[in-house]
Formats: structure tokens, C-alpha cells, sequence
């Protein structure tokens, strides 16, 4: 079986998009879903080898990157805002200056051909996110912000 890449979302490039991979003739290894329900998305992350969330905007916190990482997903991602603080550049994923496809690109093929490194940066986004997004952790927070409030 060969890679296929699943592209979410819509924009002002998908058509430009679905016309270049017309020309290239990868109609049988590229997929455009559009929008979907967010209750849909992670079935397509456990789905994936990894994910990436090339954001050209600056993420204020990337929920796509922590239910990656929640599935042991390494996820490449532009170093925009809240995603650089989820991802750990070569530690739990690969990140990318913005607007730089070929950097993308690059990442991409990185871990697709190296698959255990895929799987060990997945692992380690798993251990990070247990860490420090548990529900425990948040709330932790909020009690703690609360009895600040209260005095």
C-alpha cells in the first residue's frame, strides 16, 4: 500500500491545491475532506502516521497538536504561537518556519522514511502531553487560580 496524504480544512488554496495534484497525477494519493465536524478529526489522527498543521496564523493553542500527541501522533507544525510551546522541535515533532512549504516538505519526508523515528517522537509526545496537559494538571490550575481570586 502506498502513503496517502488526507488534507482537512478549506481556504483560498484548495483549489489551487486540487488543480496541482491534478497535473501531478496524485488524484489516488491525496484526499480533500473540506471542513469536517470536529468530533470527526481525531479518527483521521489515529488514522495518520503523523499530522501536520502547516498554520500560516499564529495559533493561539493548538488542540490539533495536543490530540495528536494524545495518540502518540508526532505532529509538523509551523513555529507559530501556541504551537511552538505543544511541539517540541525534534523531540515531539518537527517544527517549520512559516510559509516555507519546502520546509514542510522536508519535514515530512523525514519522518516518513524514518518511521521508528516517527514512532519515538509519537511516544514522546504522549509521555509530554500526559504531563502537562492532564485534566488533573488543569485543574490543579484552576483551584489554584481560584483561591488566589478568593483572597
Amino acid at each position: 500500500p502506498h502513503q496517502m496524504l488526507t488534507i482537512i480544512g478549506d481556504g483560498p488554496e484548495k483549489i489551487s491545491l486540487e488543480q496541482q495534484v491534478f497535473k501531478l497525477n496524485l488524484k489516488d494519493r491525496v484526499k480533500f475532506l473540506g471542513s469536517i465536524p470536529s468530533e470527526f478529526i481525531p479518527k483521521h489522527i489515529y488514522n495518520a502516521s503523523l499530522v501536520v498543521i502547516p498554520s500560516r496564523c499564529k495559533e493561539t493553542f493548538g488542540l490539533v497538536a495536543v490530540e495528536s500527541a494524545w495518540m502518540a501522533r508526532p505532529v509538523v507544525a509551523t513555529n507559530y504561537g501556541g504551537l511552538a510551546e505543544i511541539v517540541v522541535n525534534d523531540e515531539t515533532g518537527l517544527l517549520v518556519e512559516a510559509e516555507n512549504s519546502q520546509a514542510i516538505a522536508n519535514a515530512m519526508e523525514t519522518l516518513l522514511s524514518q518511521p521508528e523515528k516517527a514512532v519515538r517522537m509519537g511516544h514522546a509526545a504522549r509521555m509530554r502531553v500526559e504531563k502537562e496537559f492532564s485534566l488533573s494538571k488543569f485543574v490543579d490550575s484552576y483551584e489554584l487560580l481560584y483561591k488566589q481570586l478568593v483572597k
